[in-house]
């Protein structure tokens, strides 16, 4: 899978959103430290091809991301997404929208910002939620174990008899 058509993805999942851009989310994605962290959650080895711009195993170059390993990544985009809009909220300079005016008492109304930033609070928090299912589920669909510690063989038990007042083990 292409860089290009995650973003693609990431940017219709989002309802083009106008505060964002593909080129913007390919920059996130093409990120070595954001994708390092996509390797560390689920421990893969995945680099983004110079060339072709495609998302592929490091040892192997012909196995690329699968749709899972893809929509995990995204999610950690949703994750960068909504933190940024919530501090875009918060901030000082945050966006003041006029919501109604009325001319004859000069009474204007404007979007409550920490409202909007306590909104795109709970959809990180969602999103980071999501996230961890994701991972969780990739881990125990995708994880074996290599080597199994313990007793492999259970012993029989062997019959008792009491024989004239006293326990007897009979071979």
């Amino acid at each position: 899978m292409k860089i290009v058509d995650l973003s693609t993805e990431i940017y219709e999942e989002l309802n083009e959103d106008s505060m964002i851009s593909i080129p913007s989310i390919v920059t996130y994605l093409r990120g070595s430290s954001n994708l390092g962290k996509l390797n560390d959650l689920i421990n893969t080895n995945f680099i983004v091809q110079p060339n072709s711009l495609e998302i592929v195993d490091f040892n192997d170059n012909t196995i690329e991301i699968g749709p899972i390993e893809a929509s995990i990544y995204a999610q950690m985009f949703y994750v960068y997404f909504y933190g940024r809009k919530a501090q875009s909220f918060l901030g000082a300079a945050g966006i003041d929208s006029v919501i109604s005016m009325q001319s004859d008492q000069g009474q204007i109304t404007f979007v409550n910002r920490n409202e909007i930033a306590k909104t795109f609070i709970q959809l990180r928090k969602d999103a980071v939620a999501m996230l961890n299912q994701l991972v969780n589920l990739y881990k125990f669909h995708n994880y074996s174990p290599v080597q199994v510690v313990g007793k492999d063989i259970i012993e029989p038990v062997q019959p008792r008899f009491l024989v004239w007042g006293r326990l007897q083990i009979l071979n």
